[in-house]
């Protein structure tokens, strides 16, 4: 497999080990050559083909087709007319055919404040409206617990 990520952090996503998938997928700015690039990763298990979608389109540019790297649904692309992160959407299609288009949750930053962690602490379950640009919706916080990993704090946009 060849990606742009370092590749075992990139299993680790497949294999659902990773501590920060953020950290992998998602929109980052790598280098390419000479000149930077965005590229956008994505696990989409069961998806045979995926794109992004930019919101911001420039001139001469068009969604950008995904390379499955992984049979698992391990994509990305590397977009080289972008030099920074921009908000995007993704589109996927199944095996029947079907497409969806929808918001990558790895498109926003990791939104867990330090009240959040007071309140988690403290036992509390708690969610707050943020927006992201034009982009409005519920952040929630709560506790999980892993025989693995023992106890984990989790943040989720919707």
């Amino acid at each position: 497999m060849k990606t742009t990520a370092p590749l075992d952090e990139a299993y680790r996503v497949i294999y659902t080990d990773h501590h920060d998938p953020f950290q992998v997928l998602g929109a980052h700015v790598v280098q390419k050559k000479d000149s930077k690039a965005v590229a956008v990763r994505a696990f989409l298990p069961g998806a045979d083909r995926a794109w992004v979608v930019p919101d911001i389109h420039r001139r001469g540019t068009t969604n950008g087709k995904m390379v499955r790297l992984h049979e698992e649904g391990f994509f990305e692309v590397v977009l080289p007319s972008f030099k920074q992160v921009f908000p995007y959407q993704l589109k996927k299609q199944l095996s029947d055919g079907s497409t969806t288009v929808f918001r990558d949750s790895y498109s926003f930053l990791p939104m867990l404040t330090d009240f959040d962690t007071y309140l988690f602490n403290a036992g509390i379950t708690t969610g707050h409206t943020r927006s992201s640009g034009p982009i409005m919706g519920r952040s929630m916080v709560s506790a999980g617990f892993s025989f693995q990993y023992g106890l984990r704090v989790h943040g989720v946009s919707v």
